[in-house]
């Protein structure tokens, strides 16, 4: 599943799936379903093995404290990627386009409910709520990372990665 907002293209470039059935994404709603998405599917196939990339605003959006405690009461592990970015990038590029240079956030590089920095320790989070957790700051720690995570994952625990990317990443929305 996927609900990575304005890095859905560079997600997209990255994923292939050609297989019916296993792949899954929602334009049409608001922000935050990934997390319930993934416990959904997971009690819907419980022998296959649920990912899904979030945001880290959808991360925050999709409760992910009862998200988390459900996916170990239910036995229902899944592993949740997050791409953080440490903002709401998709309503700051909306401001920036629309309001350009004369907007208030702009002018002051205050961007109030926009920016979610310092960011939470979303490791931790998911450690209260008996997933594994692991902050990821490097890019050559993610592949092992990743199949450490799917390990935990098949042994019956949900687990979280958070994801460090770039602040304006070139491949958004935005950037096209």
């Amino acid at each position: 599943l996927i609900e990575p907002v304005s890095n859905t293209p560079s997600v997209l470039r990255q994923i292939n799936r050609e297989t019916p059935g296993t792949f899954y994404g929602n334009s049409g709603t608001s922000l935050g379903w990934g997390l319930g998405a993934a416990l959904g599917a997971k009690l819907a196939s419980p022998e296959k093995t649920v990912v899904t990339i979030v945001a880290d605003g959808c991360f925050i959006y999709g409760c992910p404290i009862p998200s988390l405690w459900a996916t170990h009461t239910y036995k229902a592990p899944f592993l949740a990627i997050i791409l953080n970015n440490r903002q709401y990038q998709f309503p700051k590029g909306v401001i920036q386009k629309v309001y350009g240079k004369e907007s208030y956030s702009a002018r002051s590089n205050l961007w109030v409910g926009v920016d979610i920095e310092p960011s939470p320790d979303y490791a931790l989070v998911a450690e209260a709520c008996q997933a594994y957790g692991r902050r990821i700051e490097e890019p050559s720690e993610l592949p092992a990372t990743i199949r450490e995570a799917l390990e935990v994952v098949q042994d019956g625990r949900s687990a979280v990665l958070d994801v460090i990317i770039e602040k304006e990443p070139e491949a958004s929305y935005f950037s096209q």
